[in-house]
């Protein structure tokens, strides 16, 4: 259970809960597999996971998907915009999520 502490919240700085973390850890090793397999290159593609019925969470724009953590996915609301107004860029196609 050490390995989650370090990802206590998401980019937008909203907490995590174990269930999430544990679900953006696996997106993560599947975007790690993904890169490894060159599939995806470099800081395009985008990840995301439903929170809530009415949030997602989706990977951070510009990052390296071979360096995402659980602490690079922003939460949206459905209409494409970020929880909180100070939180990272969402990525441009998050629309298509």
């Amino acid at each position: 259970m050490r390995t989650f502490i370090k990802h206590r919240a998401d980019a937008s700085f909203f907490p995590l809960s174990l269930y999430d973390q544990v679900r953006l850890k696996k997106l993560c090793a599947v975007a790690r597999r993904l890169d490894n397999a060159f599939c995806i290159p470099a800081t395009s593609s985008n990840f995301s996971l439903r929170a809530s019925s009415t949030t997602a969470l989706i990977s951070r724009s510009g990052l390296h998907k071979r360096l995402l953590t659980p602490r690079d996915f922003i939460r949206i609301q459905f209409d494409g915009q970020a929880l909180r107004k100070h939180a990272p860029k969402p990525s441009d196609e998050t629309l298509l999520h």
